[in-house]
């Protein structure tokens, strides 16, 4: 099982501009990634969205693909963001080179303590809204789901979405770092050497950058329900 980066870029009116970071995967012509919308929303509409892949600038370069189908996950809960994962399926093939590559996703249990790299184009100043033109990246270490419960209930407005379960991970970063809007969908991975291996995608946080771990939807979790919609 392979998995691919990309920008998913929403060009309905409205959110003319809005992007998300998502992967490609299974092959050639697959996409995976966190919701930011649901069903219903203009942003579900295969044709007012499209993939670009091999750039690292979100105003320029790569290739672009139509989407061809969208599939949120049937049991996604906007309450508590479980189930946070999605595929999308592009019309053609995704031609690989030198910028696009595959990555392989993990299956097993995720090891606690281990160094994990997030990339994306999310917010890099929250006050001010302010997005970055050039790919961003941080290294994250991932932690207890239960210790990371513990440190997300003290905030009260986030109980709702607690505890978290199997299909979820958590990563803990630097202090005033962290992921922030925009960077939902982004995926963070394991890296060894050349080597890049998936293991989540950027879910939920408190934001941005306060002193509380992040949560990505697992994808060993959440494995099963993806081969299920790229068979």
């Amino acid at each position: 099982m392979f998995l691919h980066f990309g920008i998913l870029l929403l060009l309905s009116k409205g959110i003319f501009g809005e992007v998300d970071v998502s992967e490609a995967i299974d092959g050639d012509s697959r996409i995976i990634g966190g919701q930011d919308a649901t069903p219903g929303m203009a942003k579900w509409r295969p044709n007012v969205v499209s993939i670009v892949v091999g750039s690292h600038q979100i105003k320029s370069g790569g290739q672009r693909y139509k989407v061809k189908k969208l599939m949120p996950h049937e049991q996604f809960s906007k309450a508590t963001a479980k189930n946070d994962v999605g595929v999308i399926q592009v019309e053609g093939n995704i031609q690989f080179n030198d910028n696009v590559q595959p990555i392989e996703l993990f299956t097993q249990t995720v090891p606690m303590g281990r160094k994990c790299l997030l990339t994306g184009w999310g917010t890099i100043d929250y006050k001010k809204n302010i997005s970055p033109n050039n790919l961003q990246m941080l290294y994250f270490e991932t932690i207890n789901t239960n210790l990371c419960t513990q440190k997300l209930n003290k905030k009260a407005a986030y109980r709702a979405a607690l505890p978290l379960n199997d299909g979820q991970l958590c990563g803990k970063r630097p202090n005033h770092k962290g992921t922030c809007q925009g960077d939902s969908g982004g995926p963070l991975v394991f890296e060894e050497g050349s080597k890049y291996t998936q293991v989540g995608i950027v879910s939920w946080g408190i934001p941005c950058g306060e002193d509380y771990p992040d949560v990505f939807a697992s994808v060993p979790g959440n494995y099963a329900w993806i081969q299920s919609k790229i068979k």
